[in-house]
């Protein structure tokens, strides 16, 4: 536990630096996640990080999502349900809903805490995509129902150190991901979560990925199941899933080329909480709010939007699907009349019309999230528009964009913001509640 000092006195060092390769000899954690003296700055190190997650799905998982998915149709065919279970997290629960603008509508829902009853329900042809350990999966198995999980840091895998991840004893042994599930797609994602390794924060590396890996290997698996349906298992040229993370690895390109909006923003928002500020998180896009507030890896500022406590000098993140939605823009509005710094992460066009109100002419800083479709990118036959939408990953990834680089600002000022540790992580809730009273007194 810290003492009254403050953090700042704590926990110092600059993070703009080139990545060294010695890594803190004082600091048994900051060994454990490999952190260095010298760092790139964060918001480089998010940015490639997200990159690594999208391009290693692309190079090594897409063999495997076609395959199951083909083993998917062909259960289908025999009357099987094929199931999504890609419920552990904020983000791709939200992400992954059945009411999710640009579902293409072919996977159920089962959920993360599934009884018995439910699992009862099953039949042998079919299959369940999760990224959760339930116990009813081992058993599902045993009864010829085809289980494939995805690697998420919530649960032990392959590269989980001994004693991190929710501990799950079945037969006496601690289980890992892949003992539940007949195949395992990698999402990529290190067991940690966290995507930036700052020096000043040597307990775990900060500001979450795992959320944005989960859901795009669940739009890929939709694409792809949803293509093989449409063309009754004819494969067309590249696949249906590799169209998808294209078309993500193509945006977040774009996304990277903002850069300097980014760091311009940084500085401002370091100012504001400096001076005070509460950041309010608001949005029609879901995923993004919930993945704002309160999620593993992520910083304790961020707080769901109430309007009733909005005040001069505040910040309000805005994370939209679309370009003109009525309540975004209103909220934009109101919280200019009151004078507060106002941010959007949104399309600046939706289905090719910039017309009219667009909320990103109401705000004082907007990001494109380069995904103007209102439904999705992916085209399926027999389709009226495509699906499987890149608004919830693309933003996302501008969200923790601007973190890393506000963090980033706040730690060149000494004065390094607080992050929650996942209790998914070794001690993460008694490190929480041993941090939280600092940060309610400071604010950040």
């Amino acid at each position: 536990m810290l003492n009254n000092l403050s953090r700042r006195r704590f926990v110092t060092g600059s993070c703009t630096g080139i990545l060294g390769s010695t890594l803190y000899s004082t600091m048994n954690a900051g060994k454990a996640y490999g952190l260095a003296k010298d760092v790139t700055p964060f918001w480089d190190q998010y940015f490639n990080g997200v990159l690594k997650i999208l391009t290693g799905l692309h190079d090594t998982q897409i063999p495997i999502i076609e395959r199951e998915m083909r083993t998917a149709y062909d259960r289908s065919k025999k009357g099987g349900i094929i199931y999504s279970q890609i419920t552990s997290g904020h983000f791709p629960t939200e992400e992954t809903a059945l009411d999710r603008i640009g579902q293409p509508g072919v996977l159920a829902f089962l959920e993360r805490g599934a009884k018995e009853d439910a699992y009862q329900k099953l039949a042998p042809n079919d299959m369940i995509i999760t990224n959760t350990i339930n116990l009813g999966n081992i058993d599902a198995m045993k009864r010829g129902i085809r289980v494939v999980a995805v690697t998420v840091n919530y649960y032990p895998f392959a590269q989980t150190p001994p004693e991190e991840g929710y501990q799950i004893e079945y037969e006496g042994k601690i289980l890992r991901i892949e003992d539940t599930a007949n195949m395992t797609i990698d999402s990529q994602m290190p067991w940690y979560n966290g995507l930036v390794k700052a020096p000043q924060n040597p307990d775990f590396p900060i500001i979450p990925g795992g959320g944005l890996a989960q859901a795009a290997v669940y739009w890929m698996v939709a694409a792809e199941f949803a293509g093989l349906k449409a063309t009754q298992g004819k494969i067309q040229n590249g696949g249906w899933a590799q169209y998808y993370i294209n078309k993500c690895i193509e945006r977040a390109l774009m996304v990277g080329q903002d850069k300097p909006k980014f760091e311009a923003v940084g500085k401002k928002l370091a100012d504001l909480v400096m001076d005070g500020a509460k950041w309010w998180v608001f949005g029609a896009n879901h995923a993004l709010v919930s993945d704002a507030n309160g999620v593993a890896n992520g910083p304790m500022i961020t707080r769901p939007y109430n309007a009733d406590q909005v005040k001069k000098g505040d910040i309000v993140l805005i994370g939209a699907y679309t370009s003109n939605h009525p309540d975004e823009i209103a909220v934009a509005r109101e919280s200019r009349d009151k004078d507060a710094y106002v941010m959007a992460i949104t399309p600046f066009s939706t289905d090719g019309d910039a017309s009219g109100d667009r909320l990103y002419k109401e705000v004082d800083v907007a990001f494109n999230s380069y995904s103007p479709e209102s439904w999705g990118v992916v085209p399926i036959e027999g389709f009226d528009r495509k699906v499987c939408p890149t608004t919830g990953i693309i933003g996302d990834l501008i969200l923790w964009l601007i973190v890393a680089e506000w963090t980033d600002e706040m730690a060149q000022r000494n004065e390094f913001p607080y992050y929650w540790k996942g209790f998914f992580m070794k001690n993460g809730r008694e490190y929480n509640n041993s941090i939280r009273p600092y940060f309610l007194q400071r604010g950040w």
